[in-house]
């Protein structure tokens, strides 16, 4: 569990390819992460294809990739951050670049 999901609000899961289709997020290892990451910017109107556009949206945004997400999350890791202090990082960067 990563620090910001508890017991009543469980982190939130990258939508299935049931739900939205193929789309490249589905494919990648952490996923989860890279969801959850941006998961406190979705709005309770958005459906599981609004978040993926929006995500979509963010990584042209910041000028990433999912991919490259997914990539230097495992470079985290290999030098010893976990991908919950990783996701903590992030939400710290992102809600900067929000003003």
């Amino acid at each position: 569990m990563t620090p910001e999901a508890t017991e009543s609000e469980p982190a939130p899961t990258a939508p299935s390819e049931e739900q939205v289709g193929q789309h490249c997020l589905i494919s990648l290892s952490h996923a989860d992460a890279i969801w959850e990451i941006f998961g406190e910017f979705f709005e309770d109107w958005m459906d599981e294809r609004d978040k993926l556009d929006f995500v979509d949206a963010m990584c042209a945004e910041i000028g990433i990739t999912l991919q490259q997400m997914n990539d230097q999350i495992e470079t985290g890791i290999s030098n010893g951050y976990s991908v919950g202090k990783q996701i903590e990082i992030c939400k710290i960067v992102l809600q900067k670049l929000q003003g």
